[in-house]
């Protein structure tokens, strides 16, 4: 009878302590776990200072940001327009401008308006334009915004015209000092290019579903057009035989009046979030184009730009001075004397609007690449010539606002050879015979002369780099080409 009194309190004491256990599981799930998988830490108790430093790394980390940008949040975007769905509004055209505040002028009202005016009332029925302001500073976006509200409120209002913004940062905290530098670049080289990668791609993320467009064109927003070039856009697309292309360039420039689908977007993006430390976007673009068609590469680039750039080329991403420009005219007395009737071939991939014809005919730019061991340029002349001697002029000076002698030839062979055999304009090179060297280049500046007494003709000169131009550690700025035929010789000097 003992036991069966004593028996109830020591279950009732069970019960109690089980019960008390399972409600600390429960507090325990509510008040621990469940905030760690939300915010990434471990709340402290009431009294404690909380780890804030933690819920930073996770707010600025790149996961988090990339994730911002590949899936915007259009409505939060958008800080002048109408929001439409994806079905709402059938366009088959969008035109996407980043575009910062500059310190000296505003190129953008002046672009947009350019735009509209340049279009018929038809092709306007086709486009809409979305403009993405990239400053840093959110008072700087929405003042901008409102002031360009204020000068096309018409259009804005009517959905020809988005402006929108980033309304959560984009920009992952790096110390761009730790990254491995590439051509040479500062840290904050880096960090302003690798911000142009960004702003590109929120600009197309958002852009991609956007309206159902079929067509994703790509702008600066200091560029000129051409009357009709929507139709004359459509009229290059109608000509591609081939639907294997990728991009289409329609300008001189390689990221100006680039058109892509917009399906192929997001694709583009993730590949821009990948490699965005690492090179410059419009080289990111043209190596997306490779990627997608290793096989069968071809630039799809329309005869006539549709754009003309009104800009200065003094931006901080091309890091030229109006006085280095006019440096550089000092060749253009030697450019105008080459031979005319020549093409120019190369396999290197120029940078913006800096192409290879700078370097030989007359242009205060000049040639600037990425290069490569095997990378070349070939000078084909229409027919075999006599050739009294060849100046070529690399690397930068201290004018252009970089160490003198930067980006020059550290190791190429010049070539030459009598005939052309086939020229490869895909490819960038010349099928010529009997290609034989005449003197290995190490030097920024040489001059080099040809036996007077061999009256050899030739067809092909190449300049061949070695493998001690090492690739992605430097640029190489090609700034004179100077060919001088038998009987008449100038010096570079």
């Amino acid at each position: 009878m003992k036991l069966c009194c004593t028996r109830p309190p020591m279950l009732y004491l069970c019960i109690t302590l089980w019960m008390l256990t399972f409600i600390n599981c429960i507090y325990i799930f509510v008040q621990v776990l469940i905030p760690q998988c939300i915010t990434g830490y471990y709340p402290s108790r009431p009294g404690m200072s909380q780890p804030q430093i933690q819920v930073k790394l996770v707010e600025t980390s790149e996961h988090t940001i990339f994730s911002r940008i590949r899936f915007p949040i259009r409505k939060n975007a958008l800080l002048h327009g109408k929001v439409f769905s994806p079905t709402s509004s059938k366009k088959k055209f969008i035109l996407g401008i980043p575009s910062m505040a500059r310190p000296e002028t505003e190129y953008l009202n002046t672009t947009l308006q350019n735009l509209l005016s340049s279009l018929s009332h038809s092709e306007l029925k086709l486009i809409f334009i979305v403009v993405f302001l990239a400053d840093k500073e959110k008072k700087v976006r929405i003042d901008r915004g409102k002031r360009i509200y204020g000068y096309l409120k018409k259009h804005v209002d009517s959905g020809l015209i988005q402006i929108i913004h980033s309304p959560d940062n984009i920009y992952p905290f790096l110390n761009y000092s730790n990254i491995r530098p590439t051509f040479q670049d500062t840290p904050g080289q880096i960090e302003w290019r690798s911000k142009i990668c960004l702003d590109f791609s929120f600009l197309m993320s958002y852009c991609s579903e956007l309206s159902g467009a079929t067509y994703f064109m790509h702008l600066e927003d200091d560029v000129v057009p051409l009357k009709g070039f929507i139709n004359a856009t459509m009229d290059f697309i109608d000509s591609q035989n081939s639907s294997e292309w990728t991009s289409l360039q329609l300008s001189d420039y390689t990221s100006i009046g680039r058109l892509y689908k917009t399906s192929d977007l997001h694709k583009l993006v993730d590949f821009i979030l990948i490699f965005y430390t690492k090179m410059p976007v419009d080289w990111l673009m043209a190596e997306y184009d490779r990627l997608q068609v290793p096989d069968n590469l071809e630039i799809h680039k329309i005869n006539k730009s549709l754009f003309t750039h009104s800009g200065k080329v003094s931006s901080k991403e091309l890091f030229l001075k109006k006085e280095a420009m006019e440096a550089n005219k000092k060749y253009d007395k030697l450019k105008g004397e080459n031979p005319s009737a020549v093409t120019l071939l190369t396999n290197m991939r120029q940078y913006q609007y800096f192409a290879l014809n700078n370097s030989y005919f007359p242009s205060s730019l000049y040639f600037w690449c990425i290069p490569f061991h095997g990378g070349s340029i070939d000078i084909i002349f229409n027919e075999p010539q006599e050739i009294s001697s060849v100046s070529i002029v690399s690397g930068l000076e201290k004018s252009d606002g970089r160490p003198e002698g930067s980006d020059a030839i550290k190791d190429a062979w010049l070539k030459v050879s009598p005939r052309m055999i086939e020229l490869h304009p895909k490819s960038g090179i010349a099928s010529c015979i009997n290609y034989e060297d005449v003197s290995h280049i190490t030097e920024p500046k040489v001059h080099i002369s040809f036996d007077k007494e061999k009256t050899q003709k030739y067809q092909c000169i190449r300049l061949q780099l070695g493998e001690f131009q090492t690739p992605y550690e430097s640029w190489l700025v090609i700034k004179l080409i100077r060919i001088v035929l038998v009987p008449s010789e100038t010096n570079i000097n």
